[in-house]
């Protein structure tokens, strides 16, 4: 789905998004949660398909993880809103390959699993259980989106990403960058 997204914010489309959990059936709870934490920083999110879709449906750490998502989803919404502005005015699309952004970086062409949300965050998504994947990181300095203890890391290369929680997908905010935050949405615990 992340290529579809890529290719169709290239063409002119920049409210897209994917029904996290696939259309045709129920996913696996892992799955569906990767799924969930990735689906937080698409322009467009929906659990959506033929069967259960809801987080609740794929167990307690699936639910939990999704609680985790909407939230950081919900203190987004200020950026996103700006993004969506922005492209209603310039056409820049909301989600950006690699090759929108960096033209000049030799590994621009071979990057489709990866994403810029706007100019300032890289985010990479999930493709296993285990929460490990390898981000390859444009030159500049990096912060991770998630934890401000963590080291800042320099572009230019990659970087091993290890045993993330299920709500979690590698995020780094581009050092300077500007991302506007607003509160978590409140919503029921019951």
């Amino acid at each position: 789905h992340l290529r579809g997204l890529l290719n169709l914010s290239l063409t002119g489309f920049s409210n897209v998004g994917y029904d996290i959990g696939g259309w045709d059936n129920k996913g696996e709870d892992i799955l569906y949660a990767r799924w969930f934490a990735a689906g937080t920083f698409n322009p467009f999110m929906w659990a959506h398909g033929q069967k259960e879709h809801e987080p609740y449906a794929h167990g307690p750490a699936a639910e939990n993880a999704a609680r985790f998502d909407l939230k950081i989803r919900y203190k987004l919404l200020p950026y996103l809103y700006s993004l969506a502005e922005q492209a209603s005015r310039g056409g820049l699309p909301m989600i950006r390959p690699w090759p929108l952004v960096l033209e000049n970086d030799p590994r621009s062409p071979e990057m489709f699993d990866e994403f810029f949300l706007g100019e300032g965050l890289l985010v990479a998504p999930l493709f296993n259980d285990e929460g490990t994947r390898k981000v390859e990181l444009p030159e500049g300095t990096w912060h991770d989106f998630f934890d401000d203890s963590a080291p800042v890391l320099q572009g230019g290369g990659s970087v091993k990403v290890t045993q993330l929680p299920l709500e979690r997908v590698p995020v780094f905010l581009r050092s300077g960058s500007v991302i506007p935050m607003g509160p978590a949405m409140q919503f029921s615990e019951e």
